[in-house]
């Protein structure tokens, strides 16, 4: 083998190395997660008594959202529920693809969950600040130990 050759293949590999270990700096491929923008969520009515209901209000931007919902008091899960759109709804004309295990932009008109949750009459007993948890999804296949969250907080009067 000639010895241009062999520096012309040597060239080559480093350049192809290099693109591959910095292949989502140069492509731009994996996404930032600060130039992202989480799901906003937010409680309409963030007193009431228990057993009277609270409307969640879920704008699901570039994340997927899951549906299921849960509800903390002081890190102790008292409660959840699971969103179910209704027809109306869902973007388009295709409503079954539409219930699904988790809603991204596109999926639900105005990309907005609105769910509407009536609070335990047990809760009585307890009242308080109450917490209720939205997982959103940050990457396809995630698993869903490692969700993260958005927290926000209602309160349980007497």
């Amino acid at each position: 083998m000639k010895p241009e050759n062999i520096i012309i293949a040597m060239a080559f590999l480093l350049v192809i190395s290099a693109f591959s270990f910095n292949f989502e700096k140069i492509t731009g491929f994996q996404v930032n997660e600060a130039l992202l923008s989480k799901p906003d969520v937010g409680i309409v009515n963030d007193v009431v008594k228990a057993g009277e209901p609270i409307q969640l209000r879920i704008k699901i931007n570039e994340y997927c959202v899951d549906p299921k919902v849960e509800f903390y008091k002081n890190n102790i899960r008292k409660s959840h529920t699971t969103y179910r759109p209704t027809e109306d709804e869902c973007q388009g004309q295709n409503f079954y693809p539409c219930k699904g295990n988790k809603y991204c932009q596109g999926d639900l008109i105005a990309d907005t969950m609105v769910l509407d949750y009536y609070t335990l009459p047990s809760w009585k007993v307890s009242p308080g600040i109450y917490m209720a948890r939205v997982h959103y999804i940050e990457r396809v296949g995630q698993n869903e130990h490692y969700t993260p969250y958005i927290e926000v907080p209602f309160r349980i009067s007497e």
